[in-house]
């Protein structure tokens, strides 16, 4: 018994000390545009924490970009990008309990993602990868109604977000007439998707007509479109298209205007009759 033990106690002692290493509290993040997130990483324990380097990257999309740097317990800003340094930091009270915390502000579109944690003791170190996804409710939803023809009008709907929707327009029986609408994108100043989809109908044909914006499966606005109700020409109580006959500034010309209620504005164009 006294040799197996003996034994043991060599194995024990010729084992080499246990890896640095880095773990995940969580390998995805997503996060609302113009909000804050965390992105975490776990790390063994250290003997100091001025031997503790810190380096926070975005790997992906392609350059890589320093999110913040902390070489042997100081913060060195040198390589640290233009995009992340007033919004970037580390939180250091976090450090004393093995986590290494980032704390991104105001988030942008762009700001997604993968980044990777890398923690050093001296020279003994590891990493790991997390992903954030910066998303943006669709807005609601802006109608309007323009009458294109003798017995037709078009029906729009406008909203934007992010990231991409899928558009789908349907009847009061549930018909699917997306493939006979016509939708435009373009991105926006701060990255965000801004669709408009149109669908021309018949006025005087009784129906419903639904605009839906659905992200991942989920709808996310919708407007419905009341025809011919909406559409109705000349009646006090029409609040999206109605006709009126003004003067011109000719005594002897009408002009016959269009007014197109867009969210409650009137927009106006007219013809001379």
């Amino acid at each position: 018994l006294s040799q197996a033990c003996l034994i043991i106690s060599v194995i024990l002692i010729c084992l080499p000390p246990a890896l640095f290493t880095v773990g995940l509290q969580e390998s995805s993040y997503e996060a609302e545009l113009h909000e804050d997130v965390r992105l975490v990483c776990l790390f063994s324990t250290v003997k100091s924490l001025s031997d503790l380097t810190v380096i926070w990257s975005r790997v992906e999309p392609k350059p890589a970009v320093d999110v913040y740097r902390l070489e042997r317990g100081r913060e060195n800003h040198i390589y640290t990008s233009a995009a992340f340094i007033k919004r970037a930091q580390l939180i250091h009270e976090q450090l004393n309990e093995n986590r290494a915390v980032l704390h991104l502000k105001k988030l942008q579109i762009k700001d997604s993602g993968t980044y990777r944690c890398i923690v050093k003791e001296a020279d003994d170190g590891d990493y790991k990868q997390v992903s954030l996804s910066v998303t943006a409710p669709y807005t609601p939803m802006k109608k309007a109604i323009m009458k294109t023809g003798q017995d037709e009008v078009e029906l729009s709907c406008e909203s934007q977000g992010f990231p991409s929707a899928q558009v789908i327009w349907s009847d009061g029986q549930n018909t699917n007439l997306t493939e006979m609408s016509n939708s435009t994108t373009r991105s926006t100043d701060e990255d965000l998707i801004h669709v408009i989809s149109k669908l021309t109908v018949k006025r005087d044909l009784v129906n419903n007509y639904t605009c839906s914006f659905l992200v991942k499966g989920e709808i996310q606005q919708t407007a419905t479109f009341s025809i011919p109700g909406e559409s109705d020409v000349g009646k006090p109580t029409d609040l999206n298209n109605a006709f009126v006959l003004m003067p011109s500034c000719f005594d002897d010309i009408l002009v016959e205007k269009n007014i197109i209620f867009l969210d409650g504005f009137p927009r106006m164009w007219g013809r001379v009759i």
